[in-house]
């Protein structure tokens, strides 16, 4: 079923974090849009344009609304943002390929918004990827549940109790309207160079080069000193990993 295309596909896509990655969120945008977007366009029979139309739709407004809730919404609250903020670039996605009025549009936001759920603190275990499947799976079904009458508040994001009142210290609405840089988000998209969280890549490359350019080898080093952000320290930080998980 498609659904459960979205939900498989999502997981899937994200298990080895080799996805990519927007600050603007900040997390991976595409493990939550495209697996639904591509379930949906295989059951309507939709063109390859309409596929990337509704792709870079979905990509757009998933890091206009990142832009409202940032920072505090990942850096401080916690929350696992390609599972939040990306439900809701999946229901634009599908959405804009199903071609719903401004109204059902909205609608489809408001149903992914309140599904809307992931904790940094799963990082480490494997609901860290079922993150990626449920917000591909949240952003289908609201569109689709939209497109049949089923209602939901228009105005998720900025409503009273809504999205970002509850799910972040700061509220940005004029961050949504801004024109970032090079006129398109999709066109700052950053792709990894390893299949890790993309923080610990400048570590991963700095290493490579102690060892090809300068022969350092691991029995030559009697201590590292290691000096971070504070905000990394809560995202890749775990001492003595257990499992491979964990590891990674």
């Amino acid at each position: 079923p498609v659904a459960s295309a979205a939900l498989i596909n999502g997981a899937a896509a994200h298990a080895l974090d080799y996805d990519d990655v927007n600050l603007a969120m900040p997390g991976h945008p595409s493990v939550a849009i495209l697996p639904a977007l591509l379930a949906l366009a295989e059951e309507r029979g939709s063109t390859g344009a309409d596929v990337l139309t509704a792709f870079v739709a979905g990509y757009e407004l998933q890091c206009r609304v990142g832009r409202v809730m940032s920072p505090g919404h990942y850096d401080v609250l916690g929350f696992h943002a390609t599972a939040t903020v990306g439900s809701f670039g999946s229901a634009a996605a599908c959405a804009h390929l199903m071609g719903l009025d401004a109204e059902k549009f909205a609608t489809a936001l408001g149903i992914a918004g309140t599904q809307a759920a992931g904790l940094k603190s799963m990082f480490g275990t494997m609901c860290k990827p079922l993150h990626a499947g449920k917000a591909s799976y949240h952003g289908l079904m609201g569109a689709k549940l939209a497109s049949r009458g089923f209602t939901s508040r228009t105005d998720v994001v900025e409503c009273g109790q809504g999205f970002a009142k509850t799910h972040s210290p700061d509220f940005n609405p004029e961050k949504a309207m801004e024109t970032p840089p090079q006129d398109w988000y999709i066109r700052n998209n950053l792709f990894k160079y390893h299949a890790a969280c993309y923080m610990v890549h400048s570590s991963i490359e700095a290493a490579r080069k102690l060892r090809d350019d300068h022969g350092v080898t691991p029995d030559r080093i009697a201590t590292i000193r290691i000096q971070l952000e504070e905000a990394c320290d809560r995202i890749c930080n775990i001492p003595a990993p257990k499992t491979g998980l964990e590891a990674k």
